[in-house]
């Protein structure tokens, strides 16, 4: 569960990171600085994430501006701040979706024809296999879910009894003739 923890954090973390980060770039061109000072902030990308990293709130709805700050990057802040509040609208709800994601609670199940025989399944009653994957399970790579039933299969029974009846029914007449 710690694993998970972290992991999710760090992911969380990154999305918040690069939803601020796409944001400042678009208000950075929508402001038209110059190309020096978009280079300028893709050089330095992974070291304002390590700082972000450290210092994460989750309340700080303006960190893309200290961003800037850290850089020089002259910003027109009056004209800036109205841009991100435009551009922040989307990424809340973006951002409520991780959130409500990574903290929801799976369970799947599936109800076989027959008895379950062998399952990956965190639990089985009767003839229903159920899943409860940790979120980080099935998000980071696939998750493989199966089970396995045996059922008796009454119309092979019967065509099979049937083609016997009918092998016997032309060997015996084929024996009187």
């Amino acid at each position: 569960d710690q694993l998970n923890t972290r992991i999710g954090d760090h992911f969380a973390v990154r999305a918040f990171y690069e939803e601020g980060y796409k944001v400042l770039i678009d208000i950075m061109k929508e402001n038209k600085l110059e190309e020096r000072w978009l280079d300028t902030l893709a050089i330095h990308k992974e070291e304002l994430f390590a700082r972000l990293s450290k210092d994460f709130d989750e309340e700080d709805n303006e960190y893309i501006f200290s961003m800037a700050d850290t850089l020089g990057i002259p910003l027109p802040y009056p004209k800036a701040k109205e841009s991100y509040a435009a551009h922040i609208k989307d990424n809340k709800s973006r951002m409520n979706f991780i959130t409500d994601a990574y903290s929801g609670k799976y369970v799947h199940s599936i109800e076989a024809p027959g008895q379950i025989i062998e399952t990956n399944a965190d639990s089985v009653s009767g003839n229903v296999a159920y899943w409860k994957p940790a979120m980080i399970k099935f998000l980071m790579k696939d998750y493989s879910m199966y089970a396995e039933t045996r059922s008796l299969n009454y119309w092979a029974v019967l065509a099979l009894m049937g083609i016997i009846a009918v092998t016997l029914f032309l060997f015996i007449r084929a024996r009187r003739n």
